[in-house]
């Protein structure tokens, strides 16, 4: 089989090895097991394959190899992921509290406007008066920290330690997940830099070399042009976005041109060819210009903060340039294997970061893609005929990286950008002319002088040709596509029905392996959702801080939502969103709110239009109905009543919000999350009451025991309310002891759902709960 039409594993040794560490790291983190589980059967495979080796028999010594290789990655993700011994610092975190650490930064500080963050690797600890000799990584905030913290410096801190926590809601953000990508297994909030005392001043290349060339780039940037151009030109070279406006950010993100601000095998390659040019000119042989740009490559991988985009890069580069010296031509699939095994051996749980799985199916797309794509083009050699060779390589380069992207898109951001391919052409060729342009003007800017006026003017123009164009794309309709996540299940059966497709078309062969894994995908995809037991109904409340926010969906799967947004930011308004997205999608058939203005609700109302009942319309005559002025109560559905409970007929509790009834079949479901108690004194329910829903301020009060004794529900729910001035963090800080008892501050996102006649409880902080 020729080289250019075999298969993505044939004759791709690594390739293959990498799929097997992969599946060893997976493996890993789905059991928890000890690492002798690992380490002896990667031992005892490591004597099949050396005595098959030396046997010379190729099958055997292979297949060995393989299983060797799933048990190094099970190994080494056993190692990166813990237990820990008991002095490791995630284990002290659980302990948590006011602590002192001491220890060495050992990443480049992470300085912003408010707040400084650094990562520790731990010498000691002390805790409680005891000091203790400690290990790990652990990440510091220090609030307004300044500048003055240097890579390698030694410190002792003085702050708040703690264990990240995992996500609130389902299918939420795991900040503890994240940290773990990175090493990192504990926390620290300090209240200011007078609380971190330099020990002693470290000395390292990051400190004392990549800094300054970093710095010396971000400031000529800032002193020749405007302050939003500056950003986006240190993204383009550097990948620093945290200086662009958040605006223009969601404008590159829905356009999908937000990986041009992740350095990657683009910028690698650019940096290489304008550092090729001026040693080629002095004429330097190949292999000493091999070895040149092999250092230049590695310098700008550090310059970048090994992101994992540019390691990927550094790493293709590193090896395509020594073929390069030795007259090789590379394999770039299997070159991408080998790129992607020496990062996950150096730090497996890097496997889970979404940095990474975005860059590695990008790269994969376009090197699968584009040299088939190159057959068709070929004959277009002509002079005149140059431009459209051109124009279709960057179409084939983009749709093939959108493409391989796409599913990983919708998974983990909500969302896919449908004008990405459009956008990418002329996004992606002023991108690549400004850093050019970007890479000469921090060199004419050393002398200074007419070059560096000219250049700065012509590198502001083409910046903010970017942003008009960006504007035009974010601006059109259907510019992006709000969609539910994507299980891995789903994500796999897309890329194999799309290979599969791929090769049908374009090799004209089929992929009896692809069919195989497409059947195997689907299976794993429909057999959950049959065998899954269904609720009757189900209620969740969704972890929104200070804010409150639930959801219903009866036996229909119809479901009917409340909002309160009392503190609106752009985080509560995404979780809203992502949750709405995943769990109901069209099905969000009412929205009952008594901030109907908020700008949560009013984006709520613009994705999915439900029908929204306004609660500050709603106006009670006393008896146990009230009268309701607001048009959309019509449209509930008659399991939904709002109910006062005034002491006599008056209208003396006009202005007293009314609690919500919810007939649930067997079952009632009290939410009195903005009224309180109030309501409820003379109220007499025909039926078990499922669940009785409180706010926060009356927790402690007698009215609420007195309340909560008198119905008897099978479960209460203490919700934020605009009157909250705190959140019970723990069960000791509620004054009921029973553990009927829940808040999301306490557990995060929760459901509570009736399935075959029990009624059982899903929190995200604590294990199944069944009544």
């Amino acid at each position: 089989m020729s080289k250019e039409n075999r298969s993505i594993f044939k004759n791709r040794p690594l390739v293959k090895a990498l799929t097997f560490f992969i599946a060893g790291v997976v493996f890993s983190t789905t059991l928890e097991l000890n690492y002798l589980y690992s380490l002896i059967p990667f031992i005892i495979f490591i004597i099949f394959s050396l005595y098959f080796y030396f046997k010379n028999d190729p099958k055997p010594a292979g297949i060995s190899i393989c299983i060797m290789l799933f048990f190094l990655g099970w190994f080494r993700a056993d190692l990166a992921g813990g237990p820990f011994p008991p002095n490791h610092i995630e284990n002290l975190a659980d302990i948590g509290g006011n602590s002192t650490v001491y220890g060495k930064i050992v990443e480049e500080p992470d300085i912003r406007e408010d707040r400084t963050y650094l990562v520790i690797e731990t010498d000691s600890l002390t805790i409680r008066n005891y000091t203790i000799p400690s290990f790990g990584r652990l990440r510091v905030k220090v609030l307004n920290g300044g500048t003055h913290f240097d890579h390698s410096d030694y410190v002792t801190v003085k702050g708040y330690l703690y264990k990240p926590g995992g996500p609130r809601n389902p299918r939420g953000f795991d900040y503890a997940g994240y940290l773990h990508t990175k090493d990192i297994f504990a926390a620290m909030s300090v209240s200011g830099p007078h609380n971190v005392t330099i020990m002693k001043k470290g000395s390292s290349f990051l400190s004392w070399v990549v800094k300054p060339v970093r710095n010396y780039m971000v400031e000529v940037a800032r002193e020749n042009l405007s302050p939003v151009s500056a950003a986006i030109l240190s993204g383009f070279v550097l990948g620093e976005r945290r200086d662009i406006p958040e605006e223009y950010q969601t404008m590159f993100r829905d356009t999908g041109t937000l990986h041009l601000m992740a350095v990657s095998g683009s910028n690698v390659g650019l940096v290489l060819t304008v550092m090729a040019i001026p040693l080629t000119l002095i004429g330097l042989r190949r292999r000493p210009k091999v070895l040149a740009l092999l250092a230049v490559v590695l310098f700008f991988a550090v310059l970048t903060r090994l992101e994992a985009s540019v390691v990927r890069a550094s790493i293709m580069a590193s090896v395509g340039l020594l073929a390069y010296g030795w007259l090789r031509k590379p394999d770039y699939i299997n070159l991408l294997g080998f790129a992607g095994l020496i990062m996950l051996f150096w730090r497996p749980l890097q496997l889970f970061d979404v940095g990474l799985q975005l860059s590695f199916a990008a790269t994969f797309g376009i090197v699968y893609v584009v040299p088939d794509m190159y057959k068709f083009i070929k004959p277009l050699t002509r002079k005149k005929l140059r431009w459209i060779r051109w124009f279709a390589a960057a179409v084939a380069t983009t749709v093939a990286a959108q493409a391989a992207v796409m599913p990983l898109m919708a998974s983990y951001f909500n969302r896919i950008p449908l004008v990405g391919i459009i956008a990418n052409l002329p996004v992606g060729l002023l991108a690549y002319f400004a850093s050019s342009l970007g890479i000469a003007l921090y060199f004419v800017s050393l002398p200074g002088g007419w070059l560096e006026i000219v250049s700065g003017f012509l590198l502001e123009f083409i910046l903010d040709t970017v942003e008009v164009i960006l504007g035009f794309f974010y601006d059109l309709p259907l510019a992006v596509v709000q969609t539910p996540s994507l299980g891995w299940p789903a994500i796999f059966l897309y890329w194999t029905a799309l290979y599969l497709l791929y090769e049908l078309l374009f090799k004209r062969r089929f992929s009896a392996k692809g069919a195989i894994s497409i059947i195997f995908c689907f299976n794993l995809l429909v057999w959950p959702e049959v065998f899954e037991r269904k609720p009757l109904w189900t209620i969740e409340f969704i972890d929104v801080g200070l804010n409150r926010a639930w959801i219903y969906t009866d036996k229909t799967g119809k479901a009917l939502g409340c909002v309160d947004i009392y503190r609106e930011d752009k985080y509560i308004e995404n979780t809203l969103m992502s949750n709405i997205l995943n769990f109901h999608g069209e099905r969000l058939e009412w929205l009952v709110s008594s901030t109907p203005g908020s700008h949560t609700v009013e984006s709520i109302k613009e994705l999915f239009s439900p029908n929204i009942v306004q609660l500050n319309k709603l106006f009670g005559k006393g008896g146990n109905e009230g009268i309701v002025s607001d048009k959309n109560y019509s449209r509930l559905p008659d399991w939904i009543k709002f109910v006062w409970g005034q002491s006599d007929n008056t209208e003396g509790g006009i202005h007293i919000p009314p609690c919500m009834q919810v007939d649930a079949g067997e079952y009632y479901l009290i939410m009195a999350g903005r009224s309180g108690t109030q309501n409820m004194r003379k109220i007499q329910f025909d039926k078990r009451i499922a669940l009785l829903e409180l706010p926060w301020s009356v927790y402690a009060r007698t009215d609420c025991m007195n309340t909560i004794d008198r119905l008897n529900p099978e479960c209460v729910v203490f919700s934020p309310d605009r009157y909250s001035t705190g959140a019970p963090r723990s069960r000791s800080d509620l004054t009921h002891s029973s553990d009927r008892l829940f808040a999301t501050s306490i557990y995060g996102g929760f459901r509570l759902a009736e399935i075959d006649g029990e009624l059982q409880i899903e929190t995200m902080n604590s294990a199944h709960i069944e009544e």
